[in-house]
């Protein structure tokens, strides 16, 4: 039995409110790599790694606009980042800087945002992805 990631990509709208990003279901990354799933959460390793939890043990946020009961209860690690945090981080230190998470949110996701009118590319904190994995 494996892993998963599952991602929900929100961002703020001008009432300052957390909204779902609606992304084609397709692109959204959702590759079982252990490696990432340790980077990002320390999920699924089990040796000590200098890169392991970079966004770990933060939660699902409280102003979340998940509809409840999204997120099945035997999920676990759950936690967010935004996605300025996401893009800094050390992806390359890690040799991770191939994997399609981090090159989709460096790449493929500034693309496919442009063309929505209400939402603005260069604005900090405006775009939260929130993570949880199972088992």
């Amino acid at each position: 039995m494996g892993s998963d990631i599952h991602l929900y990509i929100e961002k703020r709208n001008k009432s300052n409110k957390w909204e779902v990003l609606p992304l084609p279901e397709d692109l959204i990354p959702n590759d079982r790599n252990y490696r990432l799933f340790y980077f990002l959460a320390e999920v699924r390793m089990d040796i000590p790694w200098e890169y392991g939890g970079q966004v770990s043990n933060r939660g699902i946020p409280e102003d979340c606009s998940i509809p409840d009961g999204f997120i099945d209860g035997s999920s676990h690690a759950h936690t967010y980042a935004y996605l300025d945090e996401i893009l800094a981080l050390p992806w390359k230190a890690a040799d991770l800087d191939q994997c399609f998470f981090y090159l989709f949110f460096r790449y493929i996701f500034p693309r496919i945002v442009k063309d929505y009118n209400s939402y603005h590319f260069e604005e900090d904190r405006s775009i939260r992805i929130v993570m949880w994995f199972d088992s």
